[in-house]
């Protein structure tokens, strides 16, 4: 059973990673006209969770295993987020490698943060989970 969780995670995260790597324009417009980058986007998204009462501890910009930053409230940690500032909505295949995250880190909460949205798949795969994955877009928290 883990050996097979093991293998979806690292199926996924390949995925994950490739769709990433080959996307053309990381750097997005904001609501206001003006330009941001994949780093400061997760940045407002952490100060939106501070805002909503949560402590945030940011990871390395790389290699950060899929976790942008990881979420606390009472000094106990609670979940994990990932950021995409991606010029299109987010598909399933991320969500998925969140959620296999989730399960490397054994948290059971997750918030995924989207400039441009999500798809039909990824939305309907978060319905379908039975763990608590939040899909938060860009312009829900100001950007």
């Amino acid at each position: 059973m883990l050996e097979s969780i093991i293998i979806i995670f690292l199926f996924l995260l390949l995925v994950s990673y490739l769709k990433e790597r080959f996307d053309p324009d990381p750097i997005q417009q904001t609501a206001g006209g003006g330009k941001i980058g994949p780093r400061d986007f997760e940045y407002q998204c952490a100060k939106w969770m501070n805002r909503k009462g949560y402590d945030c501890e940011m990871t390395s910009y790389s290699g950060d295993n899929n976790v942008d930053f990881y979420i606390y409230q009472d000094n106990q940690l609670i979940g994990i987020a990932e950021c995409k500032c991606w010029n299109k909505p987010v598909g399933a295949g991320p969500v998925k490698t969140l959620y296999a995250t989730m399960l490397q880190c054994g948290v059971n909460r997750a918030w995924f943060f989207s400039q441009n949205g999500y798809s039909l798949a990824a939305i309907d795969y978060v319905e379908g989970l039975r763990a608590q994955i939040n899909l938060i877009e860009g312009k829900e928290i100001g950007t």
